[in-house]
């Protein structure tokens, strides 16, 4: 039922407007530079006004295109190519743009545009994005025009909620984030220290006046037990962290030591709230079958003490439902059938736990509590989560 209904809503979500003219050469402030060396090989991201015109130009220009993936849900195509080629593609029908990626962050860029291309097909309603680019390309201001942010809101256009941990550059550059985190059809997830209640020194924080950048929430993200990745063995460093830490010894048997790590992160913080946001998407797809509501119906209704207001609430506008005050300072929210990715991020909102003295900037509407989430949404019973990888090739 759930498919149906993301299908009927997604269908009136305009990602951008059709177009005729040629494209450009993005992103504007290199172009010159750009065009200065028309026999560089570069990876471009190619938008256009839909697959089809996509699927054309990729066989019309195959010969002049090196390891090209063509991106359906996205509408473009991403491939190596010469500048002078790039150029020549903003001239043909159907082109939007022809974004340049810089080789530091290309190889990540085309693996996560396929990625979210496979989120889509495989129907998942939860996408975890524990990563971004290096951190020399965090900005302290949105960037929605750029090519994974526009794949994230192709992505949530379909229904998807995609979780982006929002950088571990607080201490070292505040106010810059995780590019991919900064954009308000995601989720974006900063790290709180369980240690001593507050917002953990590295996790990235937002810019004051722009709350596009700010975390949406945050999460525990320090000390967090989880699979050894990338097939390597531990440094003697992270062996003598681990084994001297009495939680690990406690949780981890012996004969899997090796196998499970402690690390520290809004990454690790991300995949608490993906584990929370898919146990509220179990709940509405419970919900959702059993009342059968048309578009715009009212779903069902929650009260919050006023110990669960924080200044995020009061300053960020809600993405669906509604807020009424209720005697004593609390909250009712109401909720009607909306977008799942909208729905799943405004319930983790409002039903966060506000950090004490800190500012929405630094850790968003608060701290969502998987356990909170599995008791107070469990009314369809429990999803035992696990976040799989997904592997794509260049």
């Amino acid at each position: 039922m759930f498919d149906k209904i993301r299908a009927t809503l997604a269908a009136g979500f305009v990602v951008m407007a059709t177009t005729s003219h040629a494209g450009t050469l993005e992103p504007a402030r290199l172009a010159d530079a750009l065009r200065a060396q028309p026999d560089a090989r570069y990876l471009f991201v190619t938008t256009t006004e839909d697959a089809a015109v996509a699927q054309a130009l990729l066989e019309k220009h195959a010969s002049s295109l090196e390891g090209a993936v063509v991106l359906p849900v996205f509408g473009g195509f991403a491939a190596t190519m010469s500048v002078a080629h790039a150029v020549e593609l903003t001239n043909e029908n159907g082109v939007r743009t022809v974004w340049y990626m810089h080789p530091d962050e290309a190889p990540l860029t085309h693996r996560v545009l396929q990625a979210l291309e496979a989120v889509v097909a495989n129907g998942a309603l939860i996408s975890n994005l524990s990563l971004g680019p290096p951190a020399s390309f965090f900005v302290t201001k949105a960037a929605p025009a750029a090519p994974v942010p526009r794949a994230l809101q192709a992505v949530a256009s379909h229904g998807p909620l995609s979780v982006v941990a929002i950088g571990n550059e607080g201490s070292r550059a505040p106010g810059y984030v995780n590019p991919w985190s900064a954009l308000p059809w995601v989720m974006s997830v900063g790290a709180w220290d369980h240690r001593d209640n507050t917002v953990w020194a590295h996790s990235s924080t937002g810019t004051p006046e722009e709350p596009d950048t700010w975390p949406d929430v945050v999460a525990h993200g320090v000390d967090v037990i989880g699979p050894m990745t990338g097939g390597r063995p531990k440094t003697p460093a992270e062996k003598a962290y681990d084994e001297g830490h009495p939680r690990f010894q406690e949780v981890v048997a012996p004969d899997k030591r090796d196998q499970y790590t402690m690390k520290s992160g809004s990454s690790m913080a991300a995949a608490q709230v993906s584990n929370a946001a898919a146990q509220v998407a179990h709940f509405l797809t419970g919900l959702i079958n059993e009342v059968q509501p048309v578009e715009g119906a009212f779903m069902f209704a929650i009260e919050v003490g006023p110990e669960r207001i924080s200044a995020h609430d009061e300053a960020a506008k809600r993405l669906t439902g509604t807020a009424k005050p209720l005697e004593g300072g609390g909250v009712e929210y109401a909720y009607t059938l909306d977008l799942p990715w909208k729905m799943i991020k405004q319930i983790l909102i409002d039903t966060a736990i506000p950090v004490p003295d800190a500012p929405p900037w630094a850790a968003g509407a608060g701290i969502v509590d998987p356990q909170y989430i599995r008791a107070q949404f469990g009314k369809y019973g429990t999803v035992d989560t696990q976040i799989l990888p997904l592997r794509v090739t260049e």
